[in-house]
């Protein structure tokens, strides 16, 4: 819950750069799976830019757009 609440505060500020450096790394897989579904229905809202910073292949192949 604590990450979600940190991503909305990101996504509420006027800010159009969002640097997100390893988000998930403190949750396990299930969550990880939520935590990137929500992230990515925010992007698609609020279409800012999102700098995601992780060192897990498969999770910057399921989040990267490019």
């Amino acid at each position: 819950m604590q990450q979600r609440v940190s991503i909305l505060r990101c996504f509420a500020s006027e800010a159009e750069i969002i640097l997100l450096d390893e988000p998930f790394v403190s949750v396990d897989y299930v969550q990880r799976y939520q935590l990137t579904t929500f992230l990515q229905d925010l992007w698609t809202k609020k279409n800012k830019t999102i700098i995601f910073i992780t060192h897990d292949i498969d999770e910057s192949l399921n989040v990267a757009e490019r």
